[in-house]
């Protein structure tokens, strides 16, 4: 079931991705720790999107994000809104079982800033991630990643 929610969430982005203007793929450490994607909608707009593990857990998330030049050539700072999906696994409540695995559900607000070679169309980034857990239930976060990406178009 959970897996059928991952896989129409991103069916539901293919749109965005066929009509984007320039494409990104690379890997982000933190949280998460693995692939991250990244589609510009517009010259300023962008959907970013992660997917990877923490010890305990897998977690993705979808942003919405801005970008503003800064007076350095290739150098841009951003912020955005978006949702976060994590998938954790926690001590069982239930006799002779474990573990089992909890779905959480939740608000981020990405701020971050991005140096971009324009010559080689590799990107560095880092972003710290204030957010609220939502589901199951209600609770802080702050999160925080760096990368390395590269643009195709």
């Amino acid at each position: 079931m959970r897996n059928r929610f991952f896989i129409l969430l991103f069916l539901f982005f293919i749109p965005y991705l066929i009509y984007a203007q320039k494409i990104g793929v690379g890997i982000i450490i933190g949280e998460p720790t693995g692939l991250n994607f990244i589609t510009h909608l517009e010259t300023r707009k962008y959907l970013n999107i992660a997917a990877g593990w923490s010890p305990d857990a897998f977690n993705s998330h979808f942003d919405l994000n801005i970008k503003y030049d800064l007076k350095e050539k290739g150098l841009y700072w951003y912020w955005g809104a978006g949702a976060l999906f994590k998938l954790v696994e926690v001590e069982s409540q239930h006799k002779g079982k474990e573990s089992e695995q909890e779905f959480n559900i939740g608000l981020r607000i990405p701020f971050g800033i991005e140096y971009i070679l324009q010559d080689i169309k590799l990107a560095f980034f880092g972003e710290i991630v204030p957010g609220l857990k939502l589901i199951p239930a209600s609770d802080a976060m702050f999160n925080g990643a760096i990368g390395i990406r590269y643009y195709f178009k």
